[in-house]
């Protein structure tokens, strides 16, 4: 196997920088999704009562989840049929059809509604992520230095 010019290995470890650039950003991308979905119900949000009218499944790595399928009533007096945002439960009768509880939902978007007890705990996975975003960007810039032999300033390396 020939062995790459400086150049190459240059372009390597920019490509290595840029994977964990890009980790970090989809990381911080997505938890934004939700801290912005939960910052616009605490300052915006209506409260009302919602019925469960059903469940929907998903599945994915830690197994099927489901989350209630919920009917409830805008302050405007207009029917919204929508899925509870959030975690979803392991065991379809957690949360029955039938049962009643409070939800907040967004009124420009009423298909944007979570339980009332799942907005007052905020989850500690969301106050961590974006701090783990910024740790992976520290550890790409910390990888790449190290990785590319690069010491002290004006990158220089080694013996050069």
């Amino acid at each position: 196997m020939a062995r790459m010019g400086r150049a190459g290995t240059i372009l390597l470890r920019l490509g290595e920088l840029n994977l964990y650039l890009g980790a970090a950003l989809l990381i911080s991308w997505l938890t934004w999704q939700e801290v912005e979905v939960r910052w616009t119900l605490e300052r915006h949000g209506q409260r009302t009562e919602a019925t469960v009218v059903g469940h929907e499944r998903s599945s994915g790595r830690s197994g099927v989840s489901f989350r209630p399928i919920l009917r409830f009533r805008t302050a405007e007096g207009r029917w919204v049929r929508a899925t509870a945002g959030g975690a979803g439960t392991s065991a379809v009768d957690a949360v029955p059809t039938g049962a009643t509880f409070a939800v907040i939902y967004d009124p420009a978007a009423p298909a944007r509604v979570f339980a009332a007890a799942e907005l007052a705990r905020v989850g500690w996975a969301i106050a961590l992520l974006p701090g783990g975003g910024v740790v992976l960007l520290i550890l790409a810039l910390f990888v790449f230095r190290l990785r590319a032999g690069l010491r002290g300033p004006g990158l220089r390396t080694p013996g050069r």
